[in-house]
């Protein structure tokens, strides 16, 4: 099975979370979120190595928490993809997986999944359907309906061609506002990246609604 660096991204604000403290800290069934996550790429037998990328006012209790395993810890940038870019300076593996760090539940054929893909594709992302009615709105009115049929909910890991990934986020216009590797690596190639089925339980911690449901996912 082809080997892979996982970069995990802490260094969010987190702001919408409502929490006092990063919310990869927030314990759920008495364990912090970052630990779900770490440990989903470390039990992994194809992960290399894993690289955090986290914010300052973390970085010393996340080197004591992991002293203990080969793990390489850099600070994030102002932007996701500063964030990105500081984690793919210490990956050595041919693939990469980016993941959100408040993302805790990681099916290990999930990851499988990903890396089979990577094998005949550049950029490879699980989605999950929408299943939900979808309407654009204006100040508080239903303006159009949008079609879901072709509509999906992107996810985390999103797996890539190493050096592709490094060459592209080398060459990202300054003003570049992409939420995510897929979008970034679409705009910048002009190719299209594989969409593989995700899992709905793999809920990012966003909103203090997640918390409960977070709980009883894991």
């Amino acid at each position: 099975m082809m080997r892979f660096s996982a970069i995990i991204l802490a260094a969010g604000s987190g702001e919408r979370s409502g929490l006092p403290y990063n919310k990869i800290r927030h314990e759920v069934n008495g364990k912090p979120v970052i630990d779900y996550v770490f440990e989903a790429f470390k039990n992994h037998a194809a992960c290399g190595e894993i690289i955090l990328v986290v914010r300052d006012s973390d970085e010393k209790w996340l080197a004591s928490r992991y002293e203990a395993f080969d793990v390489l810890i850099t600070t994030g940038g102002a932007s996701r993809a500063q964030s990105v870019r500081n984690g793919l300076i210490h990956a050595s593996h041919p693939a990469v997986l980016i993941h959100d760090g408040a993302r805790p539940y990681i099916p290990a054929n999930l990851i499988d999944t990903i890396l089979e893909n990577l094998k005949t594709h550049e950029a490879v992302t699980p989605a999950v359907a929408i299943h939900d009615t979808l309407k654009r709105v204006n100040n508080g009115m239903i303006t159009a309906h949008v079609d879901r049929t072709d509509v999906v909910w992107l996810q985390t890991p999103q797996g890539f061609s190493r050096p592709i990934l490094t060459r592209i986020h080398e060459n990202r216009p300054a003003d570049d506002k992409s939420t995510c590797d897929v979008t970034l690596y679409e705009k910048m190639t002009g190719k299209k990246a594989r969409v593989v089925a995700g899992d709905e339980r793999n809920l990012k911690l966003t909103t203090r609604s997640d918390l409960r449901l977070l709980e009883l996912i894991l």
